[in-house]
């Protein structure tokens, strides 16, 4: 008889403490919403996105922002210009190639003299943006 009181008790411990949140994880509720966006570039086509987040109405102007970086980058790539290159990447950017890394300024420099390749348009599907607190997360989704 103690065996079995002692067992239950130890069941009843270890389920209650597994499912206990905490306060901050109960407080937490994330929307989801599809946002249309304004199509005001004819080469990048982006015509909505996914937002997920705990305030969509305060999040809103920030992924607005980081949508603009999202245009930007193939403009950048379509026009070969170093300044808005080094407008949107980062002072730390590297990128992996097939054969070897680029840091940042191979990269631009690689990007505005190559003249073999040439992006003409550009459509983004299914984009999903989520906020966790102070960080954004683009997340592609494949179809």
């Amino acid at each position: 008889m103690k065996f079995i009181s002692t067992f239950l008790f130890t069941v009843v411990t270890i389920t209650y403490g597994c499912n206990e949140k905490t306060p901050s994880e109960m407080e937490i509720k994330y929307e989801q919403v599809v946002i249309k966006e304004e199509n005001n570039t004819p080469t990048v086509d982006i015509a909505n996105y996914t937002l997920i987040t705990d305030g969509v109405t305060d999040r809103k102007a920030d992924a607005r922002e980081i949508l603009q970086v999202k245009r930007k980058w193939p403009l950048a790539m379509q026009t070969k210009d170093r300044a808005l290159f080094n407008s949107i990447l980062a002072k730390n950017f590297t990128f992996k190639g097939s054969d070897q890394f680029y840091n940042r300024e191979d990269y631009i420099t690689d990007r505005v003299a190559d003249a073999n390749w040439k992006i003409t348009a550009v459509k983004y599907e299914n984009m999903v943006l989520q906020f966790f607190g102070e960080f954004a997360a683009y997340v592609p989704q494949y179809c």
